[in-house]
């Protein structure tokens, strides 16, 4: 039993990666089996279509299925058509067909990466291999059912084998960023208040970025999925615009509270500080399991109190002229900090209520 646990682990935090394996087995094979029915006699490109387009999500699948079999149209038609017009029958004139065919492709794939099979493509359609009697016409014809057919069997094998939506990827996504983001308030707090160093942020804030360029690719996934689940799905669109919001707002505050605070005026701010950072990286953790699905959705009251309470005591020093004696700069950040703090509560209420329709209409 205790053997069993570890592998039992292994098998949960990696679970994701077994399923696309399984998929993307399954694609090839059911691929492989269709065109042997049909009658396809090269096979190869249709399974290559399938397992490239057999991605992480079924958003994924969406997209990749999308941009192959677009770039697959446009590639065949091209090259065709260059390669039935434009004669090249020996090694420079081939050259030349070549570069006629190549040029506007290759400005459509620098414009649209997702589309860069089409000069593959039409490489493909003009270069026939030597001795074979296909003309280009027919050759792109055949090049396009065969990618088609791929596209289908991947997209089919995506949608019906251990399917994952993109939109648990994005609330896997979200928790991971909210709980950075509630790390960082905390080490942003302590460092104006003396009691962490400011460079202990720059780790956390790497991984952050490198979260957040993760989450732009999926939210643009789940996107895409919901084509297909528009009646039942929600909207992942306001979700990833808030966590954006509040990761600029984290920018400010960092900025604010790089240098640590006199001490007079930390040890008169540090608690209502203190307090903001704790409720702050609570309400991100609790809602990161809740977009996650494994909580409701927190209460933003906690928040609001604090952030009152630290305007109220930022109040309080400054009509008992604590704020006098020190530089215009001091007194510049500490209103950068409550502004940080004010558009900081605002757009957590935002994502409060992104939150609960998420989880109302996810669950």
């Amino acid at each position: 039993m205790i053997a069993e646990q570890p592998k039992q682990n292994w098998i949960i935090r990696h679970r994701s990666q077994l399923f696309l394996a399984a998929r993307l087995l399954m694609s090839v094979v059911a691929t492989y089996v269709v065109t042997r029915l049909i009658g396809i006699p090269q096979p190869q490109w249709a399974v290559l279509t399938a397992l490239i387009v057999t991605q992480g999500s079924v958003g994924g699948s969406i997209k990749a299925s999308g941009d192959r079999f677009i770039g697959t149209v446009a590639g065949a038609i091209w090259g065709g058509a260059i390669g039935a017009f434009v004669p090249h029958t020996d090694a420079i004139s081939l050259g030349e067909a070549l570069v006629m065919a190549i040029g506007p492709l290759a400005f459509l794939t620098a414009m649209r990466p997702g589309l860069r099979v089409a000069p593959i493509t039409a490489i493909i359609v003009l270069m026939a291999p030597t001795g074979t009697t296909v003309d280009p016409v027919e050759s792109a014809a055949i090049r396009l059912f065969e990618i088609g057919i791929g596209c289908l069997v991947g997209l089919i094998t995506s949608l019906i084998v251990l399917p994952v939506r993109s939109r648990q990827q994005m609330g896997n996504a979200t928790n991971n960023a909210l709980q950075l983001m509630g790390e960082l308030m905390s080490i942003y707090v302590a460092s104006c208040l003396g009691t962490r160093s400011a460079s202990q942020s720059e780790p956390m804030e790497t991984a952050l970025q490198q979260h957040l360029d993760k989450f732009t690719g999926i939210a643009a996934e789940a996107m895409q999925e919901r084509k297909l689940y528009r009646a039942i799905d929600y909207d992942p669109a306001p979700v990833f615009r808030t966590i954006m919001r509040l990761r600029h707002d984290l920018v400010i505050i960092q900025q604010a509270t790089h240098e640590p605070l006199p001490t007079s005026i930390a040890m008169r701010l540090g608690p209502a500080l203190n307090r903001i950072a704790a409720v702050t990286e609570e309400f991100f953790h609790e809602s990161g399991l809740a977009i996650e699905g494994n909580a409701p959705a927190p209460s933003i009251a906690p928040v609001e109190l604090a952030i009152d309470n630290f305007n109220e005591a930022f109040d309080d020093l400054r009509n008992e002229g604590g704020t006098r004696t020190f530089p215009s700069a001091t007194v510049k950040r500490l209103f950068s900090l409550g502004h940080g703090f004010e558009q900081l509560l605002r757009h957590c209420t935002d994502f409060n209520e992104r939150t609960k329709e998420w989880v109302a209409r996810c669950h």
